[in-house]
């Protein structure tokens, strides 16, 4: 069972990067060219690099590659022939992903309204093969890796009250023919097919997961999932044989081959045990993984076969840097590579041997701006009570030291921070400061055992203590200043900055806090309650408990509402910037502005603002301008004590100020 998609409502630091931190580069347009243009490039590829590149793979032959290059006027679709010329194939596309067919003559475009197939070598059929979303309830799951053809679940409200409550699967071959599989009252998660025609499927029920092999008589369970276990369906090789992401009753997800008795046989695991496994590369003539990323743990690749253990000791060598790698696949004894460190927002991509003796450049949006960025590093440190916790640290390039420190904190709380680039980190560490982003203990990506550390104590406990012990910690390396420390977050890390500055005056001068919700324990019942009306999902509230917060234990809730921030709102002696969206599905508007109001009424400084129009994300270009100045007068302020703050018009780009004098605070 994947964690992330059941704890979006309390989305994280990638949430803020895209608030606080923006881009970094604005594309640039593209000069008008003829769809059937070409450019020459050579073997080597270097003189144009591709650039701009929103998906990008290669073809089964191991020479053609396509992309997606997004620019300020659109985004289009471009393959490259393997023989020195490219061409454009679609002028316009709004797809996100490119997918070839076994036999590379298609494409396969998912968009989040239609599915369109587009041919690599002038064939009739080009088009959409079918319709996403919307009325028709239709998901793109995956392509038949065997067959020009698609995988795709079909959601249907057979009763007409605005739930789910039956699901199909469908074949949508070449032509848009609809080939019935399954139905039944289990929701699709992935699905793999088979060369003999088999499909593997992973269906999410209420209270089960399961790995199932569909054959005449129905889905037929092969493997029954743990509460919180991923099982992620990889592919299924030519012999029939499935492989998954799971941590088959261990601590960490690994890739594991399956057998038809259920049992599993781990095939490869991060060597350094710390990460879980996600993102397998697959070999495109065999189907079998190759690779595999470990994205929350450095952003390494484990390789999965002789061939891939050889690419990640050579990108070892030639990227020491790298604080994030991904292998696409693998054809004819080539692989397509990304690497991105922790100084550059965008991939460089590259075609790189067995051997990683030869690497041609294909892509990069590096430029000249981005090297002067701060890199972002990787790193562990000891908490109070000896347990180790990981962290991202992003470090000024000539600030002395001791430095101001803002401690980042990802919201979830059982998510975690983006592996690589933060544009967040990376624009406040351009300001002058030190940015630490504490992978507490009860954020994914680090093991079963990580994970539920907490249980249910995000009051002052593990999660909180281990967000205060990084401050310590790089305070005691001489590279923080103790006096100038402040802590910050969106959702949870906007509650557990709050609480954090609460909690600990002496270590933390002030919190910019946005979106947070103000007492968790009425948040996770709300959002249960607003979440489980699906019948045919796994259950908020089942999730939350085998995580160990128990909504119906109304103990649990009630201490967790008095050590929430507007249980210990009396205690508050620091300043706070509080951030929040008008129409946030998530985190109610009116539990914020009642929180804001309490703050108010016991005299704290307390600076409110609210993004007219916007949503939980706060993603606005006018908002994303306007908490940036927000944010940079707030830390200017709080660390340079004596000097006056910039005023700021109580109307600015969207964002509309609740003082404490004016009306607009209190429940609504």
């Amino acid at each position: 069972m994947l964690i992330r998609p059941i704890f979006a409502w309390l989305a994280g630091a990638a949430g803020l990067a895209l608030v606080l931190g923006g881009i970094l580069t604005s594309p640039i347009g593209e000069p008008p060219i003829s769809e059937a243009s070409t450019v020459d490039w050579g073997a080597e590829a270097a003189e144009t690099p591709i650039d701009f590149v929103r998906a990008i793979a290669l073809g089964p032959d191991g020479r053609r590659v396509a992309w997606i290059e997004a620019r300020s006027d659109g985004a289009s679709l471009w393959l490259d022939e393997g023989n020195g010329q490219r061409r454009r194939l679609l002028r316009n596309t709004e797809a996100t992903e490119i997918v070839w067919s076994k036999s590379g003559d298609w494409l396969f475009l998912p968009s989040g309204h239609s599915l369109v197939l587009m041919t690599t070598s002038n064939q009739a059929g080009s088009g959409i093969l079918t319709r996403l979303g919307g009325d028709t309830g239709r998901r793109f799951l995956a392509t038949d890796a065997w067959q020009t053809a698609a995988l795709v679940a079909e959601d249907r409200d057979q009763d007409g009250d605005g739930r789910d409550d039956s699901f199909a699967l469908l074949r949508i071959r070449l032509g848009g023919e609809a080939e019935p599989l399954w139905t039944g009252s289990n929701r699709i998660a992935d699905v793999a097919a088979g060369p003999d025609g088999t499909v593997w499927m992973r269906l999410v029920g209420r209270d089960l997961v399961t790995v199932a092999r569909l054959d005449a008589h129905g889905p037929q369970a092969v493997y029954r999932c743990r509460p919180l276990e991923r099982c992620d369906i990889v592919s299924v090789d030519q012999q029939g044989t499935p492989y998954l992401m799971t941590s088959a009753g261990g601590d960490l997800d690994a890739l594991h081959r399956l057998a038809a008795d259920g049992t599993t046989t781990l095939v490869a695991s991060d060597p350094l045990a710390i990460g879980d496994g996600e993102n397998a590369a697959l070999d495109a003539v065999s189907n079998v993984p190759v690779a595999f990323s470990v994205p929350y743990a450095g952003g390494r690749m484990v390789g999965a076969s002789p061939a891939g253990r050889n690419l990640v000791a050579a990108i070892a060598r030639r990227f020491p840097r790298a604080s994030e790698v991904r292998f696409v696949t693998r054809a004819q004894s080539r692989w397509l590579v990304g690497v991105r460190d922790g100084q550059h927002a965008e991939a460089a991509w590259y075609l790189a041997d067995d051997r990683g003796a030869r690497w041609i450049p294909l892509a990069s949006r590096h430029n000249r701006t981005d090297q002067n960025l701060p890199l972002r590093r990787f790193e562990s440190f000891q908490a109070q009570d000896g347990a180790r916790v990981f962290a991202y640290v992003t470090r000024p390039a000539a600030a002395p030291r001791p430095r101001p420190l803002v401690v980042l904190v990802h919201g979830g709380p059982w998510s975690t921070s983006p592996p690589g680039y933060n544009a967040t980190a990376a624009r406040l560490a351009q300001n002058g400061y030190l940015v630490v982003e504490p992978q507490f203990r009860g954020s994914r990506g680090y093991g079963r055992r990580y994970l539920t550390a907490t249980g249910d104590d995000f009051g002052d406990g593990t999660a909180l203590h281990d967000i205060r012990d990084s401050a310590d910690w790089l305070v005691s390396r001489g590279e923080a200043d103790p006096a100038r420390i402040a802590v910050m977050g969106a959702s949870f890390g906007g509650y557990a900055a709050l609480l954090a500055t609460t909690l600990w005056p002496e270590r933390f001068q002030g919190a910019i806090a946005a979106v947070p919700p103000p007492d968790l324990a009425w948040t996770s019942r709300y959002q249960a309650q607003r979440i489980d009306g699906d019948a045919a999902s796994l259950s908020l509230k089942t999730s939350l408990a085998h995580l160990g917060l128990d909504i119906d234990d109304a103990n649990s809730m009630a201490r967790l509402t008095r050590e929430s921030p507007m249980g210990v709102a009396s205690r508050l002696k620091r300043p706070v910037l509080i951030l929040a969206g008008e129409h946030d599905e998530q985190v109610p508007i009116r539990s914020v502005n009642t929180y804001a109001a309490k703050l108010c009424g016991l005299g704290k400084q307390v600076e409110y603002w609210v993004a007219k129009d916007q949503g939980h994300r706060l993603d606005g270009d006018n908002t994303t301008r306007a908490v940036q100045r927000l944010t940079d007068d707030f830390l200017s302020t709080l660390f340079n004590k004596g000097q006056d703050r910039p005023v700021v018009p109580t109307r600015m780009s969207g964002l509309v100020e609740r003082t404490c004098a004016g009306r607009g605070h209190g429940a609504r």
